[in-house]
């Protein structure tokens, strides 16, 4: 996607891609030596998983410990999503390793089998998705990258935290620097 920003009266494109395709422009522009952290990814098989009814959990989002997954979410509890039961179980970077090479239709017996033995009830229809790229092992330690010799800019959820929430900062804080150039 090609968002056009208008900074200092020049009209400048502003691209906004995933991960995978960061991490190929990093390496085939031979810039590692900015980025020497972004060397592994965190992989993550995800199930999404959907319900007839209402789960009674004391919970919309919780971090697990002890089990397959990392993190489980009631999807339908964000604002402006449809009311269906929903939710999201994250695998853990280590259980979606030992499994990067099956397919969705191996990994999903035993996503699900877990996911319902956790919450006590059983799924009536599910989907589950393979995260190459999920998270970066370890972020970066600024908030985003500016190189005006380069006329490079780059921010996302890599440089803080690998949350909606750390792209969201990371690209704000970079908006702000932005303009500041002005």
């Amino acid at each position: 996607m090609k968002v056009k920003v208008n900074i200092g009266g020049l009209a400048n494109s502003i691209t906004i891609i995933g991960m995978a395709v960061i991490w190929s422009v990093i390496f085939r522009l031979q810039l590692k030596e900015y980025f020497p952290q972004l060397t592994a990814a965190m992989i993550c098989w995800t199930l999404i998983a959907y319900f007839d009814k209402l789960i009674t959990l004391p919970f919309d989002g919780a971090f697990l410990e002890g089990s397959i997954f990392s993190w489980i979410a009631r999807d339908n509890s964000k604002p402006d999503r449809p009311q269906a039961e929903t939710w999201i179980a994250q695998a853990s970077p280590e259980w979606s390793l030992q499994h990067i090479d099956e397919t969705n239709y191996q990994v999903e017996p035993e996503l699900v089998s877990h996911f319902e033995k956790l919450i006590n009830s059983r799924c009536t229809l599910y989907q589950s998705h393979l995260w190459r790229y999920a998270r970066v092992e370890n972020p970066l330690e600024s908030d985003f990258e500016l190189d005006k010799k380069l006329q490079l800019a780059l921010c996302g959820d890599w440089f803080i935290q690998s949350t909606v929430e750390g792209a969201w900062t990371s690209g704000y804080l970079l908006a702000q620097a932005i303009k500041q150039l002005q």
